[in-house]
Protein backbone atom coordinates (compact mmCIF):
# COMPACT_ATOMS: atom_id res chain seq x y z
CA UNK A 1 0.00 0.00 0.00
CA UNK A 2 1.32 3.36 -0.91
CA UNK A 3 1.15 6.35 1.86
CA UNK A 4 1.52 10.13 0.43
CA UNK A 5 1.34 13.14 2.70
CA UNK A 6 1.43 16.49 1.13
CA UNK A 7 4.19 18.62 2.29
CA UNK A 8 4.53 22.42 1.37
CA UNK A 9 6.75 25.17 1.51
CA UNK A 10 6.88 27.09 4.17
CA UNK A 11 8.20 31.32 4.43
CA UNK A 12 9.87 33.56 6.64
CA UNK A 13 10.08 37.07 6.42
CA UNK A 14 12.50 39.96 6.54
CA UNK A 15 11.24 42.90 6.71
CA UNK A 16 12.95 46.73 5.16
CA UNK A 17 10.35 49.26 6.33
CA UNK A 18 11.02 51.99 3.76
CA UNK A 19 7.67 53.55 2.75
CA UNK A 20 5.08 55.03 5.01
CA UNK A 21 2.41 52.10 4.43
CA UNK A 22 3.24 51.18 8.33
CA UNK A 23 2.35 54.44 9.21
CA UNK A 24 -1.48 53.36 8.82
CA UNK A 25 -1.33 49.94 8.73
CA UNK A 26 0.63 47.40 10.75
CA UNK A 27 0.78 44.12 8.45
CA UNK A 28 2.74 41.17 9.73
CA UNK A 29 3.93 38.19 7.57
CA UNK A 30 2.72 35.14 8.64
CA UNK A 31 3.69 32.42 6.64
CA UNK A 32 4.47 31.64 2.94
CA UNK A 33 3.43 28.39 1.76
CA UNK A 34 3.53 26.65 -1.77
CA UNK A 35 0.59 24.44 -2.88
CA UNK A 36 1.18 23.01 -6.26
CA UNK A 37 2.15 25.85 -8.90
CA UNK A 38 0.47 28.69 -6.18
CA UNK A 39 2.41 30.42 -3.90
CA UNK A 40 -0.05 31.58 -0.80
CA UNK A 41 1.46 34.53 1.90
CA UNK A 42 -1.11 35.10 4.86
CA UNK A 43 -0.67 37.99 6.51
CA UNK A 44 -2.64 39.69 9.58
CA UNK A 45 -2.65 43.84 9.46
CA UNK A 46 -3.27 46.25 12.37
CA UNK A 47 -4.79 49.81 12.00
CA UNK A 48 -2.47 51.97 13.36
CA UNK A 49 -3.13 55.19 12.13
CA UNK A 50 -5.75 56.24 14.78
CA UNK A 51 -8.46 56.70 12.65
CA UNK A 52 -11.21 54.52 11.14
CA UNK A 53 -9.55 53.47 7.26
CA UNK A 54 -12.74 52.69 4.56
CA UNK A 55 -12.28 51.16 0.94
CA UNK A 56 -9.00 50.03 1.80
CA UNK A 57 -7.61 48.42 -2.07
CA UNK A 58 -4.77 45.90 -2.70
CA UNK A 59 -3.71 45.54 -6.49
CA UNK A 60 -1.14 44.27 -8.51
CA UNK A 61 -0.04 41.28 -6.10
CA UNK A 62 3.55 40.14 -7.34
CA UNK A 63 6.92 38.91 -6.32
CA UNK A 64 10.36 38.95 -7.54
CA UNK A 65 12.47 35.86 -6.70
CA UNK A 66 16.57 36.36 -5.89
CA UNK A 67 17.51 35.36 -9.62
CA UNK A 68 15.67 38.52 -10.61
CA UNK A 69 12.41 36.69 -12.02
CA UNK A 70 8.78 38.82 -11.68
CA UNK A 71 5.88 36.28 -10.92
CA UNK A 72 2.30 37.86 -10.29
CA UNK A 73 2.06 40.70 -12.97
CA UNK A 74 -1.68 40.46 -13.86
CA UNK A 75 -2.20 37.29 -12.45
CA UNK A 76 -1.42 37.76 -8.31
CA UNK A 77 -4.48 38.14 -6.14
CA UNK A 78 -5.35 39.13 -2.41
CA UNK A 79 -8.56 38.02 -0.01
CA UNK A 80 -9.35 39.74 3.54
CA UNK A 81 -10.85 37.25 6.13
CA UNK A 82 -10.98 33.94 4.41
CA UNK A 83 -12.98 35.42 1.25
CA UNK A 84 -12.61 35.06 -2.34
CA UNK A 85 -9.19 36.41 -4.04
CA UNK A 86 -9.33 38.30 -6.53
CA UNK A 87 -7.22 40.92 -8.71
CA UNK A 88 -7.75 43.74 -6.73
CA UNK A 89 -10.17 44.42 -3.14
CA UNK A 90 -11.22 46.53 -0.78
CA UNK A 91 -11.89 46.42 2.92
CA UNK A 92 -12.18 49.01 5.35
CA UNK A 93 -10.95 48.75 8.78
CA UNK A 94 -12.03 50.71 12.08
CA UNK A 95 -9.01 51.77 14.30
CA UNK A 96 -7.38 49.79 16.21
CA UNK A 97 -9.05 46.94 14.32
CA UNK A 98 -7.00 43.70 12.81
CA UNK A 99 -8.13 41.65 10.21
CA UNK A 100 -6.09 38.91 8.35
CA UNK A 101 -5.56 38.49 4.91
CA UNK A 102 -3.54 36.70 2.14
CA UNK A 103 -1.53 37.19 -1.13
CA UNK A 104 -1.45 34.68 -3.94
CA UNK A 105 0.87 34.09 -7.15
CA UNK A 106 -0.39 32.03 -9.50
CA UNK A 107 2.10 29.75 -12.20
CA UNK A 108 4.53 30.33 -8.90
CA UNK A 109 7.21 26.86 -10.48
CA UNK A 110 10.66 28.01 -10.19
CA UNK A 111 12.53 25.25 -8.20
CA UNK A 112 15.79 27.22 -7.21
CA UNK A 113 14.47 29.86 -5.64
CA UNK A 114 15.78 31.09 -2.37
CA UNK A 115 13.78 34.06 -1.21
CA UNK A 116 10.68 36.26 -3.05
CA UNK A 117 10.13 40.34 -2.02
CA UNK A 118 6.81 40.58 -1.81
CA UNK A 119 5.38 43.57 -4.25
CA UNK A 120 1.63 45.43 -4.05
CA UNK A 121 -0.05 48.75 -4.86
CA UNK A 122 -2.37 50.04 -1.83
CA UNK A 123 -4.42 52.76 -2.04
CA UNK A 124 -5.41 54.06 1.33
CA UNK A 125 -6.94 57.50 -0.40
CA UNK A 126 -5.29 60.27 -2.37
CA UNK A 127 -4.62 62.35 1.13
CA UNK A 128 -2.72 59.19 3.05
CA UNK A 129 -0.95 56.75 1.27
CA UNK A 130 -1.37 55.67 -2.94
CA UNK A 131 1.67 53.82 -4.01
CA UNK A 132 3.68 50.12 -4.60
CA UNK A 133 4.37 48.53 -0.95
CA UNK A 134 7.87 47.54 -1.14
CA UNK A 135 8.58 46.97 2.48
CA UNK A 136 8.83 43.12 2.28
CA UNK A 137 11.99 41.83 1.21
CA UNK A 138 13.94 38.28 1.27
CA UNK A 139 11.29 36.75 2.16
CA UNK A 140 12.47 32.99 2.61
CA UNK A 141 11.41 30.57 0.67
CA UNK A 142 12.10 26.50 1.57
CA UNK A 143 10.66 23.98 -1.04
CA UNK A 144 9.46 20.65 0.84
CA UNK A 145 6.94 19.49 -1.31
CA UNK A 146 6.13 15.89 -2.14
CA UNK A 147 7.90 15.47 -5.34
CA UNK A 148 7.56 11.50 -6.03
CA UNK A 149 4.85 9.34 -5.02
CA UNK A 150 2.76 11.33 -3.46
CA UNK A 151 0.55 14.34 -4.07
CA UNK A 152 1.18 18.19 -3.91
CA UNK A 153 -2.56 19.80 -2.73
CA UNK A 154 -4.46 22.84 -3.68
CA UNK A 155 -5.33 23.94 -0.56
CA UNK A 156 -3.93 23.67 2.84
CA UNK A 157 -7.52 22.34 4.29
CA UNK A 158 -7.34 19.31 2.75
CA UNK A 159 -4.94 16.61 3.01
CA UNK A 160 -4.34 13.55 0.17
CA UNK A 161 -2.87 10.18 0.87
CA UNK A 162 -2.43 7.44 -1.68
CA UNK A 163 -3.43 4.40 -0.07
CA UNK A 164 -3.26 2.27 -3.79
CA UNK A 165 -2.48 2.84 -7.33
CA UNK A 166 -3.41 -0.63 -8.98
CA UNK A 167 -3.37 -2.34 -12.58
CA UNK A 168 -6.94 -4.47 -12.80
CA UNK A 169 -7.16 -7.63 -15.26
CA UNK A 170 -9.13 -5.76 -17.71
CA UNK A 171 -6.72 -3.10 -18.08
CA UNK A 172 -7.52 0.03 -16.07
CA UNK A 173 -5.27 1.86 -13.65
CA UNK A 174 -7.01 2.33 -10.22
CA UNK A 175 -5.61 4.87 -8.31
CA UNK A 176 -7.57 5.14 -4.75
CA UNK A 177 -7.16 7.94 -2.12
CA UNK A 178 -8.16 9.24 1.32
CA UNK A 179 -9.07 13.18 1.11
CA UNK A 180 -9.20 14.67 5.10
CA UNK A 181 -10.36 18.18 5.67
CA UNK A 182 -7.54 19.03 8.38
CA UNK A 183 -9.24 22.48 8.84
CA UNK A 184 -11.46 23.78 11.41
CA UNK A 185 -14.27 24.71 8.98
CA UNK A 186 -16.48 22.91 6.71
CA UNK A 187 -16.32 22.56 3.08
CA UNK A 188 -19.41 21.75 1.07
CA UNK A 189 -20.42 22.10 -2.36
CA UNK A 190 -17.04 21.09 -3.90
CA UNK A 191 -16.18 18.77 -7.11
CA UNK A 192 -13.53 16.70 -7.59
CA UNK A 193 -12.53 15.06 -10.75
CA UNK A 194 -11.62 16.90 -14.21
CA UNK A 195 -12.36 20.95 -13.61
CA UNK A 196 -8.78 21.22 -14.81
CA UNK A 197 -7.09 21.15 -18.42
CA UNK A 198 -4.20 19.00 -17.04
CA UNK A 199 -4.69 14.97 -17.84
CA UNK A 200 -2.55 11.92 -16.75
CA UNK A 201 0.46 10.74 -18.16
CA UNK A 202 2.58 7.63 -17.20
CA UNK A 203 6.34 7.55 -17.29
CA UNK A 204 6.36 6.33 -20.70
CA UNK A 205 5.03 9.35 -21.94
CA UNK A 206 1.48 7.89 -22.45
CA UNK A 207 -1.59 10.32 -22.09
CA UNK A 208 -5.31 9.57 -20.74
CA UNK A 209 -7.68 12.50 -21.01
CA UNK A 210 -10.50 13.19 -18.48
CA UNK A 211 -13.05 12.66 -21.17
CA UNK A 212 -12.30 8.96 -20.44
CA UNK A 213 -12.08 8.95 -16.72
CA UNK A 214 -14.29 8.09 -14.22
CA UNK A 215 -14.74 8.98 -10.69
CA UNK A 216 -15.92 7.31 -7.72
CA UNK A 217 -16.33 8.68 -3.91
CA UNK A 218 -17.22 6.77 -0.89
CA UNK A 219 -17.54 4.03 -2.79
CA UNK A 220 -20.23 5.16 -5.01
CA UNK A 221 -21.12 4.35 -8.76
CA UNK A 222 -18.67 5.27 -11.12
CA UNK A 223 -19.76 9.07 -12.69
CA UNK A 224 -18.19 10.75 -15.63
CA UNK A 225 -15.39 13.43 -15.47
CA UNK A 226 -15.96 14.47 -11.57
CA UNK A 227 -18.51 14.17 -8.54
CA UNK A 228 -19.81 17.35 -7.27
CA UNK A 229 -21.81 18.78 -4.78
CA UNK A 230 -19.95 17.02 -2.03
CA UNK A 231 -19.60 18.18 1.74
CA UNK A 232 -16.29 17.60 4.28
CA UNK A 233 -16.56 18.84 7.12
CA UNK A 234 -14.21 19.67 9.64
CA UNK A 235 -12.11 16.77 10.46
CA UNK A 236 -13.60 14.15 8.40
CA UNK A 237 -12.56 11.87 5.78
CA UNK A 238 -13.45 10.41 2.07
CA UNK A 239 -12.31 7.79 -0.04
CA UNK A 240 -11.92 8.89 -3.77
CA UNK A 241 -10.65 6.58 -6.36
CA UNK A 242 -10.07 7.66 -10.21
CA UNK A 243 -10.32 4.60 -13.05
CA UNK A 244 -7.81 5.35 -15.79
CA UNK A 245 -9.10 2.86 -18.84
CA UNK A 246 -6.43 1.30 -21.36
CA UNK A 247 -3.67 1.87 -18.93
CA UNK A 248 -0.39 0.98 -20.54
CA UNK A 249 0.68 -2.55 -19.59
CA UNK A 250 4.41 -1.54 -19.09
CA UNK A 251 3.93 1.95 -17.25
CA UNK A 252 4.90 1.83 -13.78
CA UNK A 253 3.99 5.14 -12.95
CA UNK A 254 0.86 7.72 -12.98
CA UNK A 255 1.10 11.68 -13.00
CA UNK A 256 -1.51 14.07 -13.64
CA UNK A 257 -4.00 16.78 -12.34
CA UNK A 258 -7.17 16.54 -10.25
CA UNK A 259 -9.45 19.48 -10.41
CA UNK A 260 -10.82 20.28 -7.22
CA UNK A 261 -13.56 23.14 -7.32
CA UNK A 262 -16.16 25.23 -4.97
CA UNK A 263 -17.95 28.56 -5.68
CA UNK A 264 -18.33 28.81 -1.38
CA UNK A 265 -14.99 27.55 -0.22
CA UNK A 266 -12.52 29.82 -1.42
CA UNK A 267 -9.67 26.96 -2.24
CA UNK A 268 -5.94 28.61 -2.36
CA UNK A 269 -5.55 26.20 -5.66
CA UNK A 270 -8.28 24.20 -7.82
CA UNK A 271 -5.77 21.71 -8.57
CA UNK A 272 -4.18 19.23 -6.92
CA UNK A 273 -1.23 17.13 -8.37
CA UNK A 274 -0.48 13.47 -8.51
CA UNK A 275 3.24 12.83 -8.63
CA UNK A 276 4.93 9.67 -9.67
CA UNK A 277 2.67 7.57 -7.68
CA UNK A 278 3.72 4.00 -8.57
CA UNK A 279 1.33 1.10 -10.07
CA UNK A 280 1.17 -1.58 -8.73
Amino acid sequence: MLMAVLAFASCEKEEDETSGFSKYLLMKINSCERFGDVLRIDFTMTNVSGKDLEDIEFSDVSVVDNNGDEYGYNTGSVSFNDGFKKNYLKVSIDKKDKIKGAFFIKYFKPSSVKSVDLKFLANLGSDKFYETVKDFKKIKVEDNRVMRNGIQTNDKALEFKVTSCTRTSTGDCILSMNLKNVSEKNITNFSIGSGSSTSFTDNQGGGYNWNIINVSVNGGNWKVLSVDKLSLYAGESMSVRFRIPNFSRTATSLSGGIGVDSKVYPFTGNVAKVMSVEVE
